[in-house]
């Protein structure tokens, strides 16, 4: 999973800004204050995600979220389940923007069902931005983060090349990562249209589950793939 702290800046930036006129036209937004402002300092935006605590968000998105707090003079809160939960996750989406904060950002790629949550958040007029895994038919205002089929399909190819480096005929490979995760489905799908397209030789035998505790799960399950 790809995780760059500055989409982050981006992402909290774009809500301090505004980025719905239609929302700036009915709830004040300080869209008339420069990003900074002292006048912002009360502003609250939330992150939310599935594993919430998961070691690649603890690494490289809460020092992203902690520098956009800083530069944007705004309060920036964690919140979702530290389990993969989808219920719990849901759930927090919807109490958080029921709590009418200034904005929030959704960690969209676990599941489609997320994006009518979005629909509520935008609903009750908080704006809401989606990032690490698109929500495309809910009504966030934006999305910023990786196109996940294009990187599993780059991925592929890094594969057919190196088997033809390698002057290998034919392959087997195995993928990890979260199974049910929706932008990891796109990824995997990716993945496979590359090798039919450019070595068909080369198959996917395997899909493991990676779990929360990536290293340890990562390590047991590439052992099982034969």
């Amino acid at each position: 999973m790809s995780h760059n702290p500055i989409r982050y800046i981006f992402a909290a930036a774009c809500l301090a800004a505004g980025c719905l006129p239609a929302l700036a036209q009915e709830t004040p937004t300080g869209l008339d204050k420069p990003i900074g402002d002292a006048s912002r300092s009360d502003q609250e935006y939330v992150w939310i995600s599935n594993a919430s605590n998961l070691p690649l968000f603890v690494e490289r998105v809460y020092p992203g979220l902690e520098a956009a707090r800083k530069a944007l003079n705004v309060k920036v809160r964690i919140a979702g389940p530290s389990s993969v939960d989808l219920g719990a996750f849901i759930a927090t989406v919807d109490a958080e923007c029921t709590a009418n904060p200034a904005g929030v950002i959704v960690v969209g790629g676990w599941d489609d069902a997320l994006a009518a949550e979005v629909d509520k958040c935008i609903d009750k007029k908080v704006p809401t931005v989606v990032t690490d895994g698109d929500l495309p038919t809910s009504k966030r205002l934006t999305y910023i983060g990786t196109d996940w089929y294009k990187l599993g399909y780059e991925h592929g190819r890094y594969q057919c090349r190196y088997h033809k480096e390698a002057n290998l005929q034919s392959g087997k490979i195995g993928t990890i990562s979260f199974l049910a995760a929706g932008n990891f489905i796109s990824a995997r799908q990716g993945l496979r249209d590359a090798l039919v397209a450019e070595c068909p030789n080369v198959t996917v035998v395997a899909d493991e589950e990676s779990g929360t505790n990536v290293e340890q799960v990562a390590a047991q399950n590439a052992e099982a793939i034969d």
